[in-house]
């Protein structure tokens, strides 16, 4: 069930990003995978660098920030609301957000 369980998170990885929080949902409510074998998978997988809340802080802050000028208080709101850890998404944050909210331009 382990191997299945890291096989369906890949899946849902490669149709669109995903918070670890959302992937647990996705495994235990839709996909009915046990609660430790769905975070033993996420763990694994965040393990060998495929899954990073990080990552997917730094990509949802640039997206939201692009397409629809965001501030960094509402990205990171909307982070939180997707169950991102705070700690994780101020990181991600830091590499799109200066100390003063503006853009970096890389």
């Amino acid at each position: 069930e382990y191997d299945r369980a890291k096989a369906q998170i890949l899946r849902f990885l490669n149709y669109k990003p995903r918070t670890r929080a959302e992937l647990m949902t996705k495994l235990v409510e839709d996909k009915l995978y046990d609660p430790d074998v769905a975070a033993g998978a996420i763990d694994y997988l965040q393990s060998k660098g495929v899954h990073s809340d990080v990552d997917y802080a730094e990509q949802w802050g640039r997206y939201k920030w692009r397409t629809a000028k965001w501030a960094p208080w509402r990205i990171k709101r909307s982070l939180a609301e997707k169950g991102v850890d705070w700690r994780d998404a101020m990181e991600g944050l830091s590499r799109v957000f200066d100390d003063l909210g503006e853009v970096k331009l890389s």
